[in-house]
C-alpha cells in the first residue's frame, strides 16, 4: 500500500475536490466518527486517527461546496497486484453528517475515479463497504467473489472494465489486501 499518483482540485459546478489540509483533518475524523468511532470519545477517535499507520500511506480526498465547506472525504492508496498491474483502494468514504443524503460522497466518489479513468492512471478499484454494499452499485461497484471475503463486517468489491474482471480477480486471490 502507498500513495497513489495525485490528482489537481478537481473543478465541478459547485465543488471542489482537493487534498484535505492538516488543519483540516480532525474535521475529516469527525464525519466517520459515527461508524468509526469504536467507543471512544470524539477526542479519542481524532488522535487514533491521527496516530493511524495505515492514513500516511495515502491521500485523503475532500469535497468542498461553495461556502468552502468540507462536506464529504474519502482515502485513496494504490495497491501492486502479483501481476504488476497498479489498482486504487479506497477507504474511509464520509459525509458530514449534516450533509448526508444529499448525494456528495457519491459525487467525490465518481469525481474521484472517473478523474483517474480520464487521466489514464488507474482504472480498477476496490472497496470494504461497511454498509450496505447497494449504495456502491450505483457506482459501479460489484461485490467480488466469496472465496475473496475475508471480513465478515465489510463486502469487497471492485469496479473495473468487464474485460478485466476475470484476470482482476485471479490476480486479487494472489495478492494480500487487508483491510484499510
Amino acid at each position: 500500500m502507498r500513495q497513489p499518483i495525485l490528482l489537481l482540485p478537481i473543478k465541478l459546478s459547485e465543488f471542489e475536490i482537493r487534498i484535505a489540509r492538516p488543519e483540516e483533518l480532525p474535521e475529516v475524523y469527525e464525519m466517520g466518527f459515527d461508524e468509526w468511532g469504536e467507543g471512544k470519545t470524539l477526542t479519542q477517535h481524532i488522535q487514533a486517527c491521527h496516530e493511524s499507520i495505515k492514513y500516511p500511506h495515502g491521500i485523503r480526498y475532500v469535497l468542498v461546496n461553495h461556502n468552502k465547506q468540507l462536506v464529504a472525504s474519502l482515502m485513496c492508496y494504490e495497491y501492486q497486484l502479483n501481476s504488476n498491474e497498479k489498482i486504487i483502494g479506497i477507504g474511509t468514504v464520509c459525509t458530514k453528517i449534516t450533509e448526508r443524503k444529499k448525494g456528495y460522497a457519491g459525487l467525490l466518489l465518481n469525481g474521484v475515479t472517473e478523474t483517474y479513468i480520464a487521466q489514464k492512471i488507474y482504472s480498477s478499484y476496490v472497496l470494504f463497504s461497511d454498509i450496505n454494499p447497494a449504495y456502491y452499485e450505483k457506482f459501479g461497484f460489484i461485490p467480488l467473489p466469496s472465496e475473496l471475503q475475508k471480513y465478515p463486517k465489510s463486502v469487497f468489491m471492485i469496479k473495473c472494465q468487464a474485460e478485466f474482471y476475470s484476470k482482476l480477480v485471479d490476480n486479487l486471490a494472489q495478492t494480500e489486501i487487508a483491510y484499510f
